[in-house]
This record gives structure tokens, sequence and C-alpha cells, in this order.
């Protein structure tokens, strides 16, 4: 069974990162997140994903020219707990995500008035630089303010996102079961 999180991206901060990972979510340059795995888990902390080349977290790459690119800027804040409730406001849906686990039995529901957020952030390639791993924080993360770009939020799926934070993890984090990206796109 499928499940979706929905991402509301922020285009109105960070343009550049934002365009960067709508373009990897609708796969419309010819590659992007669909069919990659989310390689590292770190129950109640972070889910991190985006490695579409070698889908161990050794791949890194953007849309653009240079594969990686300077950090946008550090305006959004890693300050969000993973269950502040907000309200859905369907104008502002930019992108998602859906992941699927066998594990997994929620329906997909994006009708909903009260949803929980949670920071989603780019993983640096080093020297301050985005690429295309990302993180989805499940907990506050401040200490990452000034050193991750934060490119938006979860608005929709939370219970997704706090379900793929349960699954065991070997030693180096990698999820014991593969949690794999079968769809991923744009909501207009």
């Amino acid at each position: 069974m499928s499940t979706r999180i929905v991402i509301e991206l922020r285009a109105d901060v960070v343009p550049k990162t934002a365009e960067n990972f709508r373009v990897l979510c609708t796969g419309e340059r010819g590659f992007g997140y669909r069919g990659s795995n989310i390689f590292k888990i770190v129950p109640n902390w972070y889910i991190k994903g985006g490695d579409y080349i070698n889908n161990d977290g050794s791949g890194n790459e953007s849309i653009y020219d240079e594969k990686l690119f300077p950090n946008e800027n550090y305006i959004l804040k890693h300050d969000r707990p993973g269950n502040e409730r907000r309200t859905y406001h369907p104008t502002n849906i930019f992108g998602s995500r859906q992941m699927h686990h066998p594990r997994s039995i929620y329906p997909i529901n994006i009708r909903m008035r009260d949803f929980f957020t949670g920071v989603v952030s780019m993983i640096h390639g080093g020297d301050y630089t985005s690429g295309s791993q990302f993180c989805i924080y499940l907990s506050k993360a401040e200490w990452l303010n000034n050193v991750q770009v934060v490119v938006g939020h979860v608005i929709d799926g939370w219970n997704v996102v706090k379900e793929l934070g349960t699954f065991d993890s070997l030693e180096n984090g990698s999820p014991e079961s593969v949690v794999k990206i079968f769809e991923c796109g744009q909501l207009s």
C-alpha cells in the first residue's frame, strides 16, 4: 500500500534550493528521486534520502551544472518540533513525496484541515553546499541552523514520517528493510 508525504517548499525564501528539490521530485530532467531509497534512519530523530545516484548516501548531485551549489541562505530555521500543529492551506502545496514500506498501512488523505510539520533540509555536500540529499527531522535540530538549508516542511503525511522514524536500522543507520520512494512529483 502506498503512502504519501506532502512537503511545502519555501520558494519564497530559498528559490534556487526549492527549484532543485521540485525538479528532482518531478524528474523532468530525466533523473531524480523516483525509485531512490531512504538510505538512513536514526529512530525518532531523522530520515535521510535523496541519493538517486548510489542509494547509499555517497551520491549528492543537484540539477545545476556545478552538481553542488552554494547554500542559498539560512533564513528558515530547524526549530520546529515534529509535532507542531498548523492549519492546512491547499494553495501552499508546492511539492510532494510518496514513499512506501511493507509495514506502512496508512491511507492517502490530503484533505485534512490540521496536520503536523517536520523540517525538511538539504544535507550539505561539504563546504556548505547542497545537492540532492535531504533530511526530514522528527525533532528540533537547532544546531543545524547556519549549516543546512531548510527547503520546506511536511504539511501532510506526518503519521508516515513518524512510522518511518520507528524503523529498525543497522549500525550504520541504513534501514533494515528497503524504504523506497516509488513515486513523487508536484501537486498543483
